[in-house]
C-alpha cells in the first residue's frame, strides 16, 4: 500500500474542551488483503461424537468432591477449560 491510498484529515471542530485533535485516517482495503480462517465442528461429521466423547471422558477424570477454598475451585474451572480446549483442539478443523 503506498502513502498516497491513506488519507487523513485533523478535525478541528471536534475538539470539544480539549487541546488534543482528532485526527481521521481512511485507509484501503482490498478484498484480497482481507483473509481469515475460523475453527469449527461440523454438526454432521464424526467429529462431533468424538468431541463430545473426549469432554465427556475428560470431565470424568477430574476430581469434583476437593472443593475447600476459593483456590481450588480456580483449578477445577482451568481443568474444565483445559479439557474443552483440548477436546475441541483435537476434533475441529479450519474453514476460510
Amino acid at each position: 500500500m503506498s502513502y498516497a491510498q491513506v488519507l487523513h484529515c485533523i478535525e478541528p471542530d471536534l475538539r470539544w474542551f480539549s487541546d488534543h485533535l482528532p485526527l481521521l485516517v481512511n485507509t484501503l482495503i482490498l478484498p484480497e488483503n482481507i483473509c481469515f480462517s475460523r475453527k469449527v465442528l461440523k454438526c454432521n461429521s464424526g467429529k462431533k461424537n468424538d468431541f463430545l466423547s473426549f469432554v465427556t471422558i475428560g470431565l470424568c477424570t477430574l476430581n469434583f468432591s476437593r472443593l475447600d477454598s476459593v483456590d481450588d475451585l480456580d483449578l477445577l474451572s482451568k481443568a474444565v477449560s483445559r479439557v474443552i480446549s483440548n477436546a475441541w483442539d483435537t476434533n475441529c478443523t479450519f474453514s476460510l
